[in-house]
């Protein structure tokens, strides 16, 4: 997903508790698939989240920043405990496949929790000695973690940073991903230690960057390229060998200032470019719940924007509960549970509600 995205700025003191996970007496009152319901972490003061995270067990993590500085969010069977991140920088991205593997990335920093505290890890610098920007991590089952960002020399300009670290040794090294000419990198995805997915842009090309990493070495993927201009891609998901998903924006070359929602499908052979809804819109994440692929944005108005996949067709997901939100991340908790994080663009949100942090289910 994209890690330089708007602040989902969230009263948490005015949050309310998700009754949607609770079996109810009276079924007809509980809400609908669809209806979004906020969440109440229980911590006084505004919350900008930036990221959120299914960690295994049925668990959430939600990062962001508050008037103290960065802060992690932890949800267990309901209940909420914030605990801190050391440092200043802003978190990025956060992600882990159990509740004492989990990790968080923003601006030169990486964080990891072992179940009981946050504490920084030393990572190596690229070739480079400049300022780096860390913008999204991704975490196989096995421990192996990949961050992927952007460093800046003292010359000008900027490169793509690419870090490994290994489960078995517990140590970090710089990655030189396969790229010639400018690019950026943007988002990663693990589906395990063998098959690693990181998306981004090619600011000369008007095709997406797209790469792989099979356990041994990294390959470049001809990615599909916008009809009429530049393409960014801002998040990917894998389920396994024959099925990915990517998603991000699509700019036109003719002066046009509104993005185009741009989402690909990979086969196992190619990528490929679905038939999707047309609409002036961009795609910040995509997740993957009850098998199928679910996609968040914002529309050019400042709503929310959602597509999901069903019997292989791309559909607006119709919902309730979202109005006034431009939606920045999405992941799923379990199989039942889907977690959004949003920045107010409008109304309709309830007086002195300064974001969202929610959940649907079915």
């Amino acid at each position: 997903m994209e890690r330089t995205r708007p602040l989902a700025v969230v009263s948490l003191g005015m949050l309310l508790v998700s009754a949607l996970f609770a079996v109810s007496a009276n079924a007809s009152s509980a809400p609908g698939f669809g209806d979004w319901v906020a969440a109440e972490p229980g911590v006084n003061g505004p919350v900008a989240f930036t990221g959120v995270a299914g960690i295994g067990h049925g668990r959430t993590v939600a990062v962001g920043v508050d008037d103290q500085g960065p802060v992690a969010l932890h949800e267990r069977d309901g209940v909420w405990t914030a605990l801190r991140l050391p440092g200043l920088a802003e978190p990025a991205a956060v992600a882990g496949p159990a509740p004492d593997q989990v990790w968080a990335v923003g601006g030169g920093l990486v964080w990891r929790f072992d179940g009981v505290r946050w504490t920084t890890e030393a990572v190596p610098a690229s070739g480079d000695a400049g300022r780096a920007e860390l913008v999204d991590v991704a975490v196989a089952s096995s421990g192996e973690v990949w961050v992927v960002g952007t460093t800046r020399p003292p010359g000008g300009g900027e490169r793509p940073l690419l870090l490994h670290r290994t489960a078995t040794e517990g140590r970090w090294h710089v990655q030189e991903p396969p790229v010639a000419g400018r690019a950026r990198l943007t988002a990663a995805h693990a589906r395990n230690a063998s098959d690693v997915w990181v998306v981004g842009e090619r600011p000369d090309l008007d095709a997406p960057l797209i790469l792989r990493w099979d356990g041994r070495s990294w390959a470049e993927h001809a990615g599909p390229a916008g009809e009429d201009g530049s393409v960014v891609l801002l998040d990917v998901v894998g389920v396994s060998d024959r099925e990915a998903w990517a998603v991000g924006r699509a700019l036109a070359h003719d002066g046009d200032a509104e993005p185009r929602p741009f989402l690909a499908e990979w086969d196992g052979r190619h990528w490929s470019i679905p038939d999707t809804p047309i609409a002036d819109a961009d795609l910040r994440a995509v997740t993957v719940y009850r098998s199928e692929p679910v996609a968040v944005g914002r529309t050019a108005e400042g709503g929310p924007y959602l597509l999901r996949r069903s019997d292989r067709h791309w559909q607006p997901w119709r919902v309730t509960g979202l109005d006034g939100l431009a939606l920045v991340d999405v992941d799923a908790a379990h199989g039942s549970v889907l977690w959004t994080v949003g920045t107010p663009t409008g109304q309709g949100l309830g007086s002195g509600l300064g974001g969202y942090l929610g959940s649907t289910s079915r």
